[in-house]
């Protein structure tokens, strides 16, 4: 849709007052981006951490991401806890700063990349696939990196709650791939059709859902949508997770790994099997490195009091 439509659309939707709220945070989000867009890539990068390891916990939502921590990793010191805070937000701000750059990532020089055996074997088998992932790193380098070996991916993700800062980023993703999907009702219908028309889909799967299996994640209870694995078995294609690290400033590791996906269609058992070892492998992850996962999401069933 064009501006003067999303806005028309935002408007009788939200009301006025939270239209001008969300046109305001557009345009310092516009700022912000311009500025990044003006410096070097090391600069703006570095630029970016400075502002987020700064701004990050002064915000509201620094305290759910403080709770989620600390129930996930109780283990963890209260100092260990507010370094690793500081790390997610600094790598958070430098994600930010780093999207008017995205192009200059595609010569793969800042990589360093292990399994990429399942990218080629994904690119030559002549069948649809599916890449699966998780807010670690810079989350948005994968695609990149596919495309880079011969591998486009149609990318799935969650609009924010601003439709003008959520244009802006699918602005700046077009480096990222031609095809872009929103999640949602529509968006799931969306990406199977990608699928069966022999595409391969790259989407994100650790944030908050309202529906879903009631799985286990940091040993408690997480709705996990079980639509990746329900198209992995019902058309019958290979899951490939990644997982991207930040080694230092802008450079990165990212790992391929094959995910077994065993069983029969439209068999929920099947489904939430695999969707637990997907939570268990991104755990882990997680665990080893809890300052590049975004600690920010609602990811848990809330506990009910008695």
């Amino acid at each position: 849709m064009s501006f003067k439509e999303d806005f028309l659309s935002a408007l009788h939707q939200k009301g006025l007052l939270k239209v001008l709220r969300y046109a305001l945070e557009a345009l310092g989000f516009t700022f912000l981006l311009v500025i990044f867009r003006c410096l070097p890539l090391e600069a703006a990068s570095h630029l970016g951490g400075v502002i987020g390891r700064t701004l990050g916990p002064r915000l509201g939502i620094h305290r759910r991401a403080r709770k989620n921590l600390a129930r996930a990793l109780p283990e963890m010191t209260q100092a260990r806890h507010e370094a690793t805070l500081l790390g997610m937000w600094e790598n958070l701000g430098r994600i930010i700063a780093e999207y008017p750059h995205l192009k200059k990532f595609a010569n793969g020089k800042r990589f360093i990349i292990e399994g990429i055996e399942e990218v080629w074997r994904l690119r030559d088998d002549g069948k649809p696939g599916i890449f699966v992932g998780a807010h670690l790193g810079n989350w948005e380098m994968s695609p990149i990196l596919t495309q880079a070996h011969g591998l486009p991916l149609g990318i799935a993700y969650r609009n924010p709650n601003n439709p003008f800062v959520a244009a802006l980023l699918d602005f700046a993703r077009r480096p990222l791939s031609p095809t872009r999907m929103a999640k949602g009702s529509e968006g799931g219908m969306a990406l199977a059709r990608y699928l069966k028309k022999g595409g391969h889909l790259g989407i994100l799967v650790d944030q908050k859902m309202n529906e879903g299996l009631k799985l286990k994640f940091f040993g408690r209870d997480a709705m996990t949508a079980p639509a990746v694995a329900a198209m992995a078995l019902r058309l019958d294609v290979p899951m490939v997770m990644i997982r991207t690290q930040r080694l230092k400033a802008t450079r990165f590791r990212i790992s391929f790994e094959r995910m077994p996906t065993a069983g029969e269609k439209n068999d929920p058992a099947a489904e939430a099997k695999i969707m637990q070892a997907i939570n268990d492998r991104l755990e882990a992850w997680i665990r080893d490195d809890p300052a590049q996962w975004l600690w920010l999401h609602n990811r848990w069933v809330e506990e009910k009091k008695a």
